[in-house]
């Protein structure tokens, strides 16, 4: 099959199923998406940087713990409590560990636990309400990235970080941001229930057009570091899911900040 028509299948069938998890219910089975997603990613990173199974097995519940917190307290403040005394079972166990580089090893666990789990837990946390903020953020980024990608393809000759990515230019970046911005500015017909003005809608497209391209720059950063090429094989044609969740996991966070602070005011 070929690469062009493999990638265009299967980017389809993970734009669907994500729309169905989402959507499905008014966003019930949003939060247990982003939960598998957590995992499945969670995953990948301790592969791509070789953690050891032990790590894995810490990671993947404190990370469990932290995504899901909302559905199984109703709030982050009972969360607390269980992913502390996880945390505090980790150090003991590398205080008993015979290796010599425990701050690594930590490092790299923690930074999984903030780099994926904690935006995740932010997504399943304005799950509960807001479900439709997480599909307009989904469609934002897919145009960000497709517009980036088309205008970049045609007009790119200034690039941005040969090191990290030499495929990325200054004119695919600023494509992709003007159109994310333009096409946020229709997002009041297709979610009015969010209740957002136009100019509310432009300064999420604009976050979007601003984290999308800045989340894709960090993952192939990590992944530069680990001298991978692709987070996973999980997505025939498009690699692993943390290649295709980079720029939300990166955007979320921004956008809910930029939610909260447009509401209060």
């Amino acid at each position: 099959m070929p690469n062009i028509l493999k990638r265009t299948i299967f980017g389809a069938l993970f734009v669907a199923i994500t729309c169905f998890a989402i959507l499905f219910w008014d966003g019930a089975l949003c939060g247990l998406y982003m939960l598998l997603c957590g995992f499945i990613m969670i995953y990948e990173f301790t592969k791509m940087f070789k953690m050891s199974a032990i790590d894995l097995l810490m990671v993947t519940v404190i990370g469990g713990e932290i995504i899901s917190a909302t559905d199984l307290y109703y709030g982050y403040s009972w969360a607390f409590i269980p992913a502390l005394a996880l945390i505090f079972i980790y150090f003991i166990i590398y205080l008993f560990k015979k290796d010599t580089k425990q701050e690594e090893h930590l490092g790299k666990a923690f930074l999984t636990l903030i780099y994926i789990a904690l935006p995740l837990g932010i997504a399943s946390y304005i799950s509960r309400n807001d479900h439709l903020l997480i599909m307009a953020t989904f469609l934002l980024i897919w145009i960000s990235d497709t517009m980036a990608y088309l205008v970049g393809c045609k007009f790119g000759k200034h690039k941005i970080f040969v090191r990290i990515s030499p495929k990325k230019s200054w004119e695919g970046a600023i494509g992709g941001f003007v159109f994310t911005v333009t096409a946020s500015a229709f997002g009041g017909y297709l979610f009015p229930k969010l209740g957002f003005a136009v100019w509310q809608w432009c300064v999420i497209g604009a976050t979007v057009g601003i984290f999308a391209i800045l989340g894709d720059f960090i993952e192939s950063m990590f992944k530069r570091s680990a001298d991978v090429k692709d987070s996973g094989n999980l997505i025939p044609g498009h690699g692993g899911l943390l290649d295709r969740l980079d720029s939300f996991i990166f955007t979320i966070p921004w956008i809910a900040i930029a939610v909260w602070i447009m509401r209060m005011f």
